[in-house]
């Protein structure tokens, strides 16, 4: 059940955000493109001095299986998260933006809800290289986040079934680097790429109890999370001026947790060889080394180059030590 906090880890890293696009040099020249940004990869661009870009964001997170070590998925209770992030995003100089995201999730698996603040991610991007007209190079913005842990990840409830978990505990610093190209096509034709790379690197978490990573009773050490490396790239196509249709192309590998201290013990009680020594069962702590491969197809409605919507869903198509899942996302995109 802990394995879908990587979802959430993963969603703090890949937030959607507005790409726009340059004014044609024609004398009359065509609208377009309105896009709202792919449901994963970030954008390419930073916000101008002086504007905010606002995206709201819904996320509904079905976990609905565990992949294990071969590939090979095996059903679980289904695990939902409902979760619902603010992006905010300001330019604070002509080529440096700061993002936060506040976020919250609830969270059910069987007859058991709980939920509560998520991990606070804060971010600064540089624009370093702008797309010119007539030129194949695209634009290059890099970036650094800090996710702070308000989130709450240990000493939790056994009985919630993990569903009061909110957080990683960790303060995780991630680099990015994003390339963003836009083709026109003809007319109001449009596509846009954007390749987002980011390289994630948590600290040291001290947990007890019962705690994001695992654990049990009288468990007390110190996990560090493996560092996790992720690529995304998003393709979004216009048809008309105000829809469009968008893809994202999901891989991550996370390197295994490492722990030390006392494991402690589940309350499982089972019997020994000679069924007459109850026992306890040792708990395991951390993850094992994984990957996952996961899409997103969405479409966009935009009203204006300044605002728009996007409805899509997010699944995994394969993975190894890591959560099977199907998710719903909604979100407004809005410029001023």
């Amino acid at each position: 059940m802990k394995k879908w906090m990587h979802l959430s880890k993963l969603l703090f890293l890949l937030l959607p955000e507005l790409v726009f696009a340059f004014p044609d040099s024609e004398p009359e020249p065509i609208q377009g493109p309105w896009l709202t940004g792919t449901l994963l990869s970030p954008g390419g661009y930073t916000i101008p001095q002086g504007h905010v870009n606002f995206e709201p964001y819904l996320f509904i997170n079905s976990s609905i299986g565990k992949y294990d070590g071969e590939w090979k998925a095996k059903r679980i209770d289904t695990f939902i998260s409902t979760s619902v992030q603010l992006p905010v995003f300001v330019g604070i100089t002509s080529f440096m933006d700061f993002q936060m995201f506040p976020q919250a999730s609830y969270n059910h698996v069987s007859n058991q809800n709980s939920g509560g603040f998520s991990d606070l991610p804060l971010a600064l991007n540089f624009q370093v290289w702008s797309e010119h007209p007539g030129s194949w190079a695209p634009a290059v913005r890099v970036g650094i986040m800090e996710i702070f842990p308000t989130g709450k990840y240990n000493k939790r409830n056994p009985e919630k079934l993990g569903t009061d978990i909110t957080g990683e505990g960790a303060y995780t610093t991630a680099f990015n680097v994003v390339f963003a190209k836009t083709m026109e096509l003809g007319g109001t034709h449009f596509m846009r790429t954007r390749l987002g790379l980011s390289y994630a690197i948590p600290s040291s978490v001290h947990v007890e109890g019962f705690n994001t990573y695992g654990g049990g009773f009288g468990t007390k050490g110190k996990v560090l999370p493996g560092n996790q490396f992720s690529a995304v790239l998003g393709i979004e196509y216009t048809p008309t001026l105000h829809w469009a249709f968008a893809l994202d192309i999901q891989m991550i590998t996370s390197e295994r947790d490492k722990f030390s201290g006392k494991r402690g013990a589940t309350t499982q009680v089972v019997s020994s060889v000679d069924n007459s020594s109850p026992q306890q069962l040792a708990v395991s702590i951390g993850d094992r080394s994984l990957e996952r491969v996961s899409l997103a197809p969405a479409v966009e409605y935009n009203f204006s180059q300044n605002v728009g919507m996007i409805v899509g869903m997010w699944f995994t198509v394969a993975g190894r030590n890591t959560t099977q899942f199907v998710n719903g996302v909604a979100a407004v995109n809005i410029y001023f």
